[in-house]
């Protein structure tokens, strides 16, 4: 049976090479595509991934399971580095990264089915926080230009993004505990 990302993070934490590596191995593939989407630039990505999986060795045991599931926290710390480049090269002048588009990367079986599933919940919220999410999470926008592209106040951008991705960890959670058919 395959261990959770609950159990890994928790081995992390406690400075589990082996666990730390199958943490890895499931979550870098669909990190690195996420973050060959947002940038554009393969060696950006990969440096980025690199970090990410360095600050999650560094800060497992800050993970907090309550707030969030540890693919939730494995996408926010990516997303986060992101868009960290993407506003470096706004200020050094060099735009949003390329005109091409990024190559995709396989997906396993679990790949797939997550998006699938997410997809559904994704649908099954309100309008708004569900487009909030989308331009935070897969067109990389900050909470800002959300707020300028939905001509509503920041504050108000944060809260859809905050009881969105709550009832996005709920009904993804719900899923999980529904036995496979």
């Amino acid at each position: 049976m395959t261990e959770t990302d609950e159990s890994l993070m928790a081995r992390v934490a406690s400075r589990d090479l082996e666990a730390f590596g199958a943490l890895h191995d499931r979550y870098a593939p669909r990190l690195f595509g996420l973050l060959l989407k947002l940038l554009s630039d393969r060696v950006d990505a990969e440096d980025i991934l690199q970090d990410v999986f360095w600050q999650v060795w560094r800060k497992a045991d800050r993970y907090d399971p309550s707030l969030a599931a540890p693919a939730v926290w494995l996408l926010q710390i990516t997303r986060n580095r992101a868009i960290d480049v993407l506003r470096a090269r706004r200020s050094r002048g060099f735009g949003e990264g390329g005109d091409h588009e990024a190559p995709e990367v396989p997906a396993t079986r679990s790949d797939t089915e997550l998006v699938a599933r997410t997809r559904t919940a994704l649908r099954a919220l309100p309008r708004e926080q569900c487009e909030a999410i989308e331009l935070a999470f897969y067109r990389g926008l900050t909470g800002a230009q959300i707020a300028q592209h939905q001509d509503a106040p920041l504050g108000t951008i944060k809260t859809r993004i905050r009881l969105g991705m709550q009832k996005l960890r709920d009904l993804l959670h719900t899923c999980d505990e529904v036995p496979a058919r």
